[in-house]
């Protein structure tokens, strides 16, 4: 049998708590239900923790990522700002010195 993902694993062991439960208010379980009931309850927590690990990860590498590789609209502002003309500062840096002599 092929390897279940996690949210698919963690879906299908919601529906079975909650037939359990259901099971449980209009008869009761016998205490091997209830063991894996309790079994089943410490996979859920597992795998809701795997779950959330993976989307931090990925968040994560996604922000990382975008400090090395600028997105779409970050190139086009690049694109289209004016170009910093060199020297376009001599002429104020030659007023400021004609003004303290």
């Amino acid at each position: 049998m092929a390897k279940e993902k996690p949210e698919s694993e963690l879906k299908r062991l919601l529906k079975e708590q909650d037939k359990a439960r259901q099971d449980e208010v209009f008869g009761g379980l016998l205490p091997a239900e209830r063991s894996e009931y309790e079994g089943k309850a410490e996979r859920i927590h597992a795998l809701e923790s795997e779950i959330q690990a993976s989307v931090v990860a990925k968040k994560s590498s996604q922000s990382a990522l975008r400090l090395i590789s600028p997105t779409a609209a970050e190139k086009k502002i690049r694109r289209t700002a004016l170009p910093i003309r060199e020297g376009s500062g001599q002429r104020q840096k030659a007023l400021e010195e004609k003004g303290g002599e």
